[in-house]
């Protein structure tokens, strides 16, 4: 079981703990995303997870997951594992889509295949705190497991 958490103390928190039994060889031959992948990543997760909960439409991000995720998480499960998370309902998503990310620790493909990408975005009243792992699926990374925190300043 992979399990991610926030060390902060922050306000809410979200975790998706995913069970994974995986072949690595496919991972790897993704290969390692460059920055400017892995910031697009990272993005266009957190973007997604925020519409989910502020529209309610948990299929659109469902449907983004890796297939391995898919599989373990029906569109219910999903939306009730992560529903009204980390207090980011409300959260001004332009904010996130200009501000570059600050890495806190070095991206890895670790030995189930997972790419971890761990980090946090600093706004003037708020921080955003995230570690994603993503699989390789139809041929790009997908979401398949995340903590996120938020905190204000």
């Amino acid at each position: 079981m992979i399990r991610y958490r926030i060390l902060r103390s922050t306000i809410s928190v979200l975790s998706l703990l995913l069970g994974l039994v995986l072949s690595s060889a496919g991972a790897f031959a993704q290969g390692m995303p460059n920055e400017a992948e892995q910031e697009a990543l990272i993005k266009a997760t957190l973007l997604a997870l925020n519409e989910a909960n502020n529209t309610g439409n948990w299929a659109a991000f469902h449907a983004k997951t890796s297939r391995t995720t898919q599989d373990q998480f029906s569109v219910h499960e999903m939306r009730a594992k992560l529903a009204g998370t980390a207090g980011l309902a409300g959260l001004d998503v332009s904010e996130i889509a200009a501000t570059k990310p600050v890495v806190t620790d070095q991206a890895k493909i670790d030995d189930e295949g997972l790419l971890i990408l761990t980090g946090r975005f600093d706004f003037k009243s708020s921080t955003v705190i995230y570690k994603f792992g993503f699989l390789p699926s139809d041929g790009t990374w997908k979401p398949a497991g995340m903590s996120v925190g938020y905190e204000k300043k």
